[in-house]
């Protein structure tokens, strides 16, 4: 954490405590994070994060390569 503790609903099992993040990082350059694309997971101290199943980013289109 970033010096803060956050406060929630555990997604898993539906605690309200005190909630923990789980960063799942991936090699992707993107324009909605950096250096590198990553997704939050909250959980509880007792439950294990799991990656999420899919994810979504920004890239801008004039860094794409376009076919003619």
């Amino acid at each position: 954490m970033s010096g803060g503790a956050e406060y929630g609903t555990c997604p898993y099992c539906k605690k309200e405590t005190f909630l923990q993040r789980k960063y799942f990082k991936y090699d992707i350059k993107c324009q909605c994070h950096a250096p590198q694309h990553f997704e939050i997971v909250w959980h509880c101290k007792d439950c294990e994060p799991i990656e999420p199943r899919e994810t979504k980013l920004t890239i801008k289109t004039s860094n794409l390569i376009k076919h003619t």
